[in-house]
């Protein structure tokens, strides 16, 4: 019911799963909202709008939901202090 709200306020979501990286330039930022679940199950494929992740050299599988919100929240930041 939320993610839906977010839709109907122009609103896209994107979440960490198998998708573009979080780096690319594609992986646009703006007017988005990101959806972190649970580390267990995450959240469902019809509730997002685009999947996105987060590349881990270095054999880690995964992050828990605080890092990868962290490092998503991150590069949000870094691309809005470099495009003012």
């Amino acid at each position: 019911l939320a993610l839906n709200s977010l839709g109907a306020a122009g609103l896209w979501c994107a979440m960490p799963r198998n998708g573009i990286s979080c780096f690319d330039e594609r992986f646009a930022l703006e007017r988005c909202g990101l959806v972190i679940g649970n580390e267990a199950e995450g959240i469902r494929d019809d509730q997002l709008g685009q999947a996105v992740s987060i590349p881990m050299p270095g054999g880690a599988e995964s992050l828990n939901a605080a890092q990868a919100a962290t490092v998503l929240l991150v590069e949000a930041v870094r691309r809005k202090l470099t495009n003012d």
